[in-house]
Formats: C-alpha cells, structure tokens, sequence
C-alpha cells in the first residue's frame, strides 16, 4: 500500500515482507481484499496456530499423551509472546512452524543436515535473530553423526548451506 516495494526488504527480517506481500496479493485474488496490515494479521494468526499444531504433533511423536500435548500446544498460543505474535502485524511467527520443524529434525536419532539447513536457513530469513539456533543445530548434528569425520562432514554441509544460502538472499 506505501507503494514502495524495496521497502519490504528489512534486512532483519528479509522473508517476511515478502511472504506477506505475497499472501496480501492472495487474498485479494481470492477476494478478499483486506488492508495490508489486516492481511498480515491474519497471515500471523495462521503462523501461529500451525505453530502450535505443529508442537502438538512434535510432543504426540515423543510419546506424550493427547491431553499433554494439546495442553502444551494451548499454553503456547495463548502465551503472551505467542498470542500478542499471532493477532498483531509482527515478523516473529511466520518462523515459528519452521523453527518447530528445524527442533524435530535436531532431535532425530541422525537429523539430516540439509534438511536441518533448510528449515534453519529459512527461519533466518524470516528474522535474522534465529541464527542463534545454529550452536543447537551443531550440537544435534555431532550427537547424531558422532565427533569423527561423519560428523564433520555434515556440520560442514549444514554450515555452507546456511552460509550461501542466507549471503545469496542477501
């Protein structure tokens, strides 16, 4: 609506204005044509509850019972950082479901590190603060692939993934 395009690419937060411009341009071809701002709040909204969904699923797949996992995924929405995120125009939850999915492949017996990246690398993008999620990532990835050269090697490949794919964005 400013009718500057250049100003949706926050170096902080790269992804978000384009995504949200993206799916302010859907909801109007399928028309509905709210406000810019009404769009990223229901954009927000729609982050959050697959966030939370996304949680419930990642504590069922531990084993941890229904009620348990639907409670958790319920404190989290309705959280002050997770409700406030969700209802209101902000950067923070469009890398919630893909922060949920980068922890689920950490916490797999031998997470893959370019799927690893992926997610990482696009959380990164969403906001530039989630690259505090890489000593996580390491750590996952020697716990699963050992210290030795395996290790190494997909440390390696999570890092130069991340690393290019974040400076070609940019």
């Amino acid at each position: 609506e400013l009718g500057d395009f250049k100003h949706l690419l926050h170096g902080n937060h790269l992804a978000y204005g384009l995504v949200g411009f993206a799916f302010h341009r859907l909801l109007n071809f399928l028309g509905l044509a709210l406000p810019a701002l009404w769009s990223l709040q229901v954009m927000d909204s729609l982050c959050g509850a697959l966030g939370a969904a996304l949680f419930a699923r990642f504590l069922l797949n531990r084993g941890r019972p229904a009620g348990v996992a639907a409670a958790a995924a319920m404190g989290l929405a309705v959280s002050n950082g997770g409700w406030y995120k969700s209802v209101d125009a902000q950067v923070y939850l469009l890398a919630g479901p893909l922060m949920v999915l980068a922890f689920e492949e950490a916490l797999r017996e031998r997470p893959r590190a370019l799927r690893l990246a992926g997610l990482h690398t696009a959380a990164m993008l969403v906001h530039a603060t989630h690259v505090l999620f890489a000593p996580v990532a390491v750590w996952a990835l020697l716990r699963g692939h050992g210290d030795g050269e395996e290790g190494r090697r997909a440390v390696g490949r999570y890092l130069a993934f991340c690393f290019f794919a974040v400076v070609a964005c940019y």
